[in-house]
């Protein structure tokens, strides 16, 4: 399994900062990002989020996608879009996520593995398509500069998880960032300090509060004005900048509490805990 969990956080599916992609542009340390101020930051998320630039019903059902565990697509032959079965799926699991992703933001894919599974006949049932056992997949989109949002190679029912960092690599735009609060981290003092993480996303009407996988910690999605990030690297230097923002806005220096920024997040678990990935605070029209 290719996913890294840095300073413990446990739902951290992949650390952008420790990714060095061909091309990938300069060096973090010598990218000057764009300054943002709280009104660019309110007023992007609230027009985003304003019902009219919502999927409609009619887009939402003309996804071309399959049920997941088949092999056989709803309205054709052929299989979905990575994106398009991720964005289907979180529409049909009512996720506080799905009105904001679309085609064009990164995403990490990664499989389940026989120890998720736990049941050898169920494994062994699951992976009799293809060549699956031989070449599991982790999918990264993109793939350094190619755009290989491409139809899904496997049954849907072999995703594990998957997760965004809110880069825009089509347009080459930093649309948000994902934080990370875990809850067994030292800075964020257990469920005490995730209390105060909660009361802190009040604060702050741009800002999607959403649960942690096992349901205990919290993941901070931050609109913003879009700004400019041709890379992976342009685009973590934006997060730095964003969340040095925020943290001025809260007067709480939010790198000492969060276990990670800018990086890639959940937003879909094959078996997320019962309050997992559900929805605390949305953003405040």
């Amino acid at each position: 399994m290719f996913s890294a969990y840095p300073h413990g956080g446990s739902d951290v599916l992949f650390d952008l900062t420790k990714y060095n992609s061909p091309g990938g542009g300069t060096s973090l340390d010598t990218v000057t990002a764009t300054n943002i101020s709280s009104q660019s930051a309110v007023s992007l998320s609230l027009s985003a989020c304003s019902g009219s630039s919502l999927p409609s019903q009619d887009l939402f059902e003309s996804i071309c996608d399959r049920p997941r565990g088949t092999r056989s697509c709803r309205q054709c032959q052929h299989p979905p879009l990575w994106s398009s079965w991720l964005k289907n799926t979180l529409g049909e699991i009512g996720s506080p996520y799905f009105p904001y992703l679309h085609a064009g933001l990164e995403l990490h894919f990664d499989p389940l593995t026989a120890k998720d599974v736990g049941d050898d006949d169920k494994w062994d049932r699951l992976t009799t398509e293809g060549c699956f056992r031989c070449s599991p997949f982790v999918k990264r989109i993109p793939k350094g500069s190619k755009d290989n949002d491409d139809f899904l190679a496997y049954s849907p029912a072999l995703i594990r998880c998957a997760g965004t960092s809110w880069w825009n690599y089509r347009d080459q735009l930093t649309e948000a960032m994902g934080i990370d609060f875990d809850c067994d981290h030292s800075n964020a003092q257990g469920l005490e300090g995730i209390e105060r993480i909660d009361a802190l996303a009040v604060k702050l009407p741009y800002v999607l509060n959403v649960s942690s996988k096992g349901g205990l910690g919290r993941h901070w999605t931050v609109f913003v004005e879009p700004m400019t990030a041709p890379t992976r690297r342009h685009h973590l230097a934006n997060c730095a900048a964003i969340l040095s923002q925020v943290s001025k806005e809260l007067d709480t220096d939010l790198k000492k509490l969060c276990c990670a920024s800018g990086c890639i997040l959940y937003i879909y678990h094959w078996r997320p805990a019962p309050n997992g990935l559900k929805l605390i605070k949305g953003v405040q029209l």
